[in-house]
């Protein structure tokens, strides 16, 4: 009930499922009805359509287990309580990664320009960034289709930047710990 917007609406649809089941096929008419609705509902409220469905979809794209599924199939052979932890696990690993990789796209914004282009690591970071950002914009934003494959072109990107967040913070925290511990500043 909370999926119609009215009771006009769950009767068109309504029509248009049961002439779909009783034929079997999808009419070029009920096309452009079920099309007609979309487009009222998106009328009736774009940032839903164009705002919080597009955030979703990067949501799901990233942190989802649905391209893991060989792990999740072969967890379901194990006892339920350690299928469940493994899964759990799984997933927090990869909330973990695009944690470190959000960390390390804000350490390299805040680098120099200078820094960024002298180094050859820095740029493979960039153009590693950019394709995940062009990825994710692409498939979660423009075509409005997440297809969980696609993101997986981008993890050797994503895992690198979140090795480059835990070096530069690793390097911190060890520069204030030898600082406190009286050594000489480099």
């Amino acid at each position: 009930d909370q999926v119609f917007t009215d009771d006009t609406e769950r009767r068109e649809l309504t029509r248009i499922v049961d002439a779909v089941k009783k034929r079997g096929h999808l009419t070029a008419e009920e096309d452009q009805d079920f099309m007609a609705i979309a487009r009222n509902r998106i009328a009736a409220d774009p940032m839903t359509y164009y705002v919080w469905t597009r955030l979703y979809n990067v949501g799901h794209f990233w942190v989802n287990l649905s391209n893991a599924s060989h792990y999740l199939i072969g967890f379901s052979q194990l006892p339920s309580a350690i299928s469940k932890f493994l899964t759990g696990s799984f997933l927090i690993l990869k909330l973990v990664l695009l944690s470190g990789f959000i960390l390390g796209v804000v350490l390299l914004i805040r680098l120099p320009t200078y820094d960024l282009s002298r180094h050859w690591h820095l740029s493979f970071l960039v153009l590693g960034i950019t394709v995940v950002l062009m990825r994710t914009g692409f498939f979660a934003f423009y075509s409005n289709y997440v297809e969980f494959r696609y993101a997986l072109v981008a993890w050797p990107f994503v895992l690198t930047t979140a090795l480059y967040a835990l070096a530069r913070v690793w390097q911190t925290l060890t520069n204030r710990t030898e600082y406190r511990d009286g050594a000489s500043r480099p």
